[in-house]
């Protein structure tokens, strides 16, 4: 919550002060990255309290902590924090930044370290917010976490369960209600991501049964919400139809499903490293 505070500020005093007299106005994109996503890291560590252990690696007699369940509240806590980045306030540029960035200048080209675009030459304002909620859906939908949150609930009913993890989810992303004008672009196409990844966790085979029974009926019930939901605009009930429609698609044949292509992010963790990989995508064999 401090790093997003930090990062609010520095994007509502970000503009054309941060390149050199003389440069490309175009190469403010590349400089706007790492403050964009100035959080990526702190994703990651607070989604570790979510179906978390806190554990040592004691040996017999040497009082040393074992293992110990995280506190409900703390994993709450650190799950609303999570919800706070998918926010279109958190992701929407403001206006009269968006006007400083035109397309690339001549020689100036898109590279690895760049935001990719759907809009072809000009700058894409709503994949980056793309982008970054995705960083975040990543880690809250992980299996692994997701096989976690059944296991200790049905190990201690004070410890947040799936169901009620992925209620506060839907909750706090595609059943909130859309602003006007580009921020409310940017909550309708961070739902689909939202959604995509609901639907790819009830039928990720690295999950339990559990994980992909629950998340299927999550699935459904969002799906009844939905329709009960009334679009007051025009474009809310188009947002609402495809989103029903894409369930109804993927409750017919789960097996045919694919999750729209996401613009991938900047490489990032761990910096100097050519691998992109976190902790969690790490398995490590000590059969030996």
């Amino acid at each position: 919550n401090n790093l997003m505070n930090v990062r609010k500020v520095a994007l509502e005093n970000f503009g054309e002060n941060n390149i050199r007299n003389g440069q490309p106005y175009s190469d403010i994109e590349d400089v706007l990255v790492p403050i964009y996503l100035l959080h990526r890291y702190q994703i990651e560590g607070a989604s570790k309290v979510i179906g978390g252990l806190d554990f040592s690696y004691a040996l017999r007699g040497d009082g040393q902590l074992i293992t110990e369940f995280i506190e409900p509240s703390f994993q709450m806590d650190a799950l609303d924090g999570l919800i706070k980045t998918l926010q279109p306030e958190q992701l929407t540029l403001r206006e009269e930044l968006l006007k400083l960035i035109p397309p690339r200048a001549a020689g100036r080209g898109r590279t690895r370290e760049s935001f990719n675009s759907r809009t072809s030459v000009t700058f894409d304002g709503v994949s980056l917010a793309e982008t970054a909620a995705n960083l975040t859906c990543r880690v809250l939908f992980h299996p692994a976490r997701a096989t976690r949150l059944v296991e200790y609930n049905a190990r201690n009913i004070n410890q947040p369960g799936l169901e009620k993890v992925l209620k506060t989810i839907i909750e706090g992303s595609i059943l909130s209600l859309a602003p006007k004008g580009l921020a409310g672009e940017v909550k309708r196409n961070v739902d689909f991501i939202v959604l995509d990844h609901l639907m790819s966790l009830a039928i990720n085979k690295e999950a339990s049964p559990a994980v992909n029974s629950i998340s299927m009926q999550s699935v459904g019930l969002l799906n009844d919400q939905l329709k009960r939901s009334r679009g007051k605009s025009s474009r809310e009930k188009a947002h609402i139809n495809m989103l029903q429609k894409r369930i109804n698609m993927f409750l017919s044949e789960p097996n045919n499903f694919e999750p729209i292509k996401v613009p991938s992010a900047p490489p990032g963790s761990p910096i100097g490293s050519e691998f992109g990989c976190t902790f969690e995508d790490i398995s490590i064999n000590t059969s030996n």
